[in-house]
């Protein structure tokens, strides 16, 4: 393909940050949960300090701070564990640093924000009701301020790759037939990142956690897909693959990101 020489010149991730992205989602609309278990342990009763405990009309939610990942069973997890579920009830977050939260509320990839402070300290969120995003930003807040952090911005221009759908008839075999109302899906299985009725946006997300500040998508088409993306492969042979696969071919473009460093104040 054409876009396989343009994108020699574009920086591939190593193995590791691909078994890294394994673990991390920040997609709002997305359940995911990822575990790796180092210790077997299962805990009696949460042993967290409670450092927010907040009720309201359209919601409650409560923050637990820790010096250990635990899941959602409360069992002692390895360093790369991160947990996250969510749907019309509410969310729950396991096993989340400092940075692992502002990635997840504000949106971003966590592969653009940096955490700087190395301390151990884990966060679990309990959420229930209407989701708010000045209430995460309140969180956030609360949570910088009490561990007297702050967030530093850096504007980077990269050379990405902008998705566009180029063979209509390939990509139309993988539309969601069953028109479902029902939250988008991701599961990682290991050898695939397998997304259920799930639109462009989120394809290039989930590809540019893959393959960090590489892939774009510029368009506003929603239509609902089901995808499956080949783990470990080079980001060439990605290319390759949606192309002969879903007919999505990747132009070479410029983008400016920005990307974030959480900082002693």
């Amino acid at each position: 393909m054409g876009s396989c020489n343009i994108m020699k010149t574009i920086n591939i991730m190593n193995k590791n940050l691909i078994n890294l992205a394994k673990f991390v989602f920040l997609i709002t609309i997305i359940i995911a949960c990822i575990s790796c278990n180092s210790k077997k342990t299962e805990k009696d009763e949460y042993t967290e300090n409670i450092v927010l405990d907040v009720k309201a009309d359209a919601f409650e939610y409560k923050v637990y701070e820790n010096h250990a990942k635990v899941n959602s069973d409360n069992i002692d997890q390895c360093e790369k564990f991160f947990e996250f579920k969510s749907d019309a009830e509410g969310f729950e977050i396991y096993g989340a640093d400092i940075a692992d939260l502002y990635a997840t509320f504000s949106k971003v990839s966590r592969n653009n924000v940096d955490l700087k402070n190395k301390k151990a300290v884990f966060y679990t969120v309990i959420y229930k009701g209407k989701q708010s995003d000045s209430v995460k930003k309140e969180i956030l807040n609360y949570l910088l301020d009490k561990r007297n952090l702050q967030v530093a911005e850096q504007f980077l221009e990269v050379n990405a790759l902008n998705i566009t759908v180029r063979n209509s008839d390939k990509i139309a075999k993988y539309i969601r037939k069953d028109d479902s109302k029902e939250n988008s899906t991701t599961v990682i299985t290991d050898d695939n990142y397998e997304l259920t009725n799930t639109n462009l946006k989120t394809l290039a997300v989930v590809l540019n956690d893959l393959y960090p500040n590489t892939f774009f998508y510029k368009g506003n088409e929603e239509t609902k897909y089901d995808f499956k993306i080949p783990l470990g492969r080079d980001v060439n042979a990605i290319i390759d693959y949606i192309e002969e696969t879903y007919g999505i071919e990747s132009s070479p473009s410029v983008e400016n990101i920005t990307s974030y460093a959480i900082i002693n104040k």
